[in-house]
């Protein structure tokens, strides 16, 4: 299995706009709010990906990094940054930079926040942290919001993860390797001081696929190959998914949300980290 995101992410910045939606705006002002931010806050977006936290974020008037390490994705972020800049819709502050969780580049004490998306589960662990302790002003705070999380306990979501785990190698390392039963708000509380964390929970939503929609949605999740044969293989099992599953031509899946926000751990301070031992955690003391 290809651990790095930037092997795993390697030209799916086209089809990954594509197929992944946008965050919620209700959501989106609620988070912004939770991180307590002054008109004139900097914000480090770090695994950026296609730029959609972080435009969010500058069309609101912030300057935002948003760091990104892989190519297609940091090029579709400066293509949407770059068309609203000439609109004039976002201003000149906000910025792309080819940069990671480990190494954003940024100067020390440099900014109000550090945002993350879902990407934050891919963030090697004791090294970010130490990274945005170095970037973070005093006070400032980190969050991290989740969109488009597959519920997977009920309906067609606890379908498709049975299917999953049946047909793809590469999912069942996938789920060994993050831990998803945790959920995404364990992953995010790592970094955010014990008994200081704005919780937020979404609504659930219902996103209906036609089966060129639901394709391309898959191709777009990370644990698909690179390696073309198991590539066509894993669509093809997909495809057979969608035919035997859909209703009427559509296939409809539930999606969670939600955001974790508060000041940020101390290097020194380490948690006990809940579930069982990722690879990025090792060399963290229990």
């Amino acid at each position: 299995m290809v651990t790095d995101p930037k092997g795993r992410f390697a030209g799916k910045g086209t089809v990954y706009i594509k197929a992944r939606k946008g965050y919620d705006q209700t959501l989106i002002d609620k988070f912004e709010s939770a991180l307590g931010l002054t008109p004139e806050a900097s914000l480090a977006d770090v695994g950026a990906g296609p730029g959609t936290l972080g435009i969010a974020f500058a069309e609101k008037g912030y300057k935002v990094s948003m760091i990104e390490p892989q190519e297609s994705m940091r090029i579709e972020a400066e293509k949407a940054l770059k068309a609203l800049q000439r609109d004039n819709t976002v201003g000149l502050s906000s910025v792309v930079i080819n940069g990671d969780a480990i190494g954003t580049k940024l100067e020390p004490t440099s900014v109000d926040g550090v945002v993350a998306g879902t990407a934050i589960h891919w963030f090697p662990y004791q090294e970010s942290l130490a990274e945005f302790n170095r970037i973070l002003k005093p006070g400032g705070r980190i969050g991290a919001i989740y969109t488009g999380i597959l519920d997977k306990n009920s309906g067609k979501g606890k379908d498709l993860e049975e299917f999953l785990g049946n047909k793809s190698p590469e999912y069942q390392e996938y789920q060994r390797y993050f831990f998803w039963q945790n959920g995404m708000e364990a992953v995010s509380r790592l970094f955010i001081e014990e008994d200081k964390v704005a919780h937020q929970e979404g609504v659930p939503k219902n996103r209906t696929f036609n089966k060129k929609e639901f394709l391309q949605w898959s191709l777009a999740r990370s644990f698909v190959p690179q390696e073309a044969k198991k590539k066509t293989e894993l669509m093809v099992h997909l495809g057979k998914f969608f035919d035997e599953h859909n209703v009427d031509g559509n296939l409809t899946l539930t999606f969670n949300s939600g955001f974790d926000v508060g000041p940020l751990r101390k290097t020194e301070v380490m948690p006990n980290i809940p579930g069982p031992t990722a690879p990025w955690e090792e060399g963290v003391q229990r």
